[in-house]
């Protein structure tokens, strides 16, 4: 617009069916319904003379999935971009980018499978082009768990920031916490991230003390007593425990056992991001626009 050009017409299409698992939804309705859609797009396209770039497929699809089994799930999703990359690719549109939020839910509600399958699908999308724009703690819910105006707002804009570096080849990775070890009483956890850590001293969603970090499988007389950035690695933490690690299974969790304290719909939250900052958003408000972090995905990591 300040060059004077003509804008582009963005053509934005959402479909939806009742599919409970991934591999249901990889040859349910909504898919076909997608492809009569795309087909159509490349119809109109032809006959206006104008030439259509894709620019991305977002695949809303996680606490739907009540097939409780982790590799179903991501190979359910590998089977939707299979799917959908082979039938645009026919078509004319070529191989799309996947986009995606991580799905945190809520503390009494949050089957590992579901959580462990976004993990595995995270890092592990065979030879497709998916990026986790945000986890979804960071999006405003109602006591339903629907996102509230504000939510989508914001949605709307963490989606856009991530499309815009991608466009312009700047990556888009929100922290992943990928190791625990512990020696002593420290518990040192490396992360995969783009820019240092940070941790909100604001704590914006109310996820208490330990920025969002908590013990499972360890003995009830464990506890984490400080969480810091390593001194010697701003992309790593260490966490201070208040005696030796002892339990049947010791794990690690972020954002995945440590509900809101806000009131509203409790879901699983941290304070956790690397330092990456927006650009300006207009219709936002200042509380609004801090919000705007490549906040950490939620983890659960067996401690070594």
């Amino acid at each position: 617009q300040q060059e004077r050009s003509r804008l582009p017409l963005y053509f934005v299409r959402a479909e939806t069916d009742g599919s409970h698992s991934a591999s249901q939804l990889a040859n349910g309705r909504a898919f076909e319904n997608l492809i009569i859609c795309a087909k159509n797009a490349m119809s109109a396209a032809k006959n206006l003379g104008k030439h259509i770039a894709l620019d991305v497929v977002f695949v809303d699809f996680s606490l739907e999935d009540v097939s409780d089994d982790a590799v179903d799930y991501r190979n359910g999703m590998l089977a939707i971009f299979d799917e959908i990359s082979s039938k645009f690719t026919e078509i004319g549109l070529g191989a799309p980018r996947f986009f995606t939020f991580f799905e945190c839910g809520v503390l009494d509600y949050l089957p590992s499978s579901v959580l462990e399958g976004q993990w595995e699908l995270s890092w592990n999308h065979a030879q497709h082009d998916l990026v986790i724009v945000a986890p979804s703690y960071m999006l405003m819910h109602d006591t339903d768990a629907r996102l509230t105006p504000r939510g989508r707002k914001l949605r709307a804009a963490m989606s856009a920031e991530a499309i815009f570096a991608m466009q312009r080849s700047r990556g888009w990775a929100p922290p992943v916490l990928h190791l625990a070890e512990c020696e002593g009483l420290e518990l040192r956890i490396t992360a995969q991230c783009e820019g240092g850590l940070v941790l909100d001293q604001t704590d914006p969603f109310g996820a208490g003390d330990h920025w969002g970090f908590a013990l499972e499988g360890v003995d009830p007389s464990v506890s984490i007593t400080k969480v810091a950035i390593a001194k010697d690695d701003q992309k790593a933490l260490v966490l201070t425990l208040n005696a030796p690690l002892t339990g049947p299974q010791p794990v690690l969790c972020y954002a995945a056992n440590q509900a809101s304290s806000n009131e509203g719909f409790k879901e699983n939250v941290g304070a956790l991001w690397d330092d990456f900052e927006p650009a300006m958003h207009h219709d936002l408000s200042a509380e609004d626009l801090s919000l705007l972090r490549r906040w950490a995905l939620p983890a659960r990591l067996p401690i070594k």
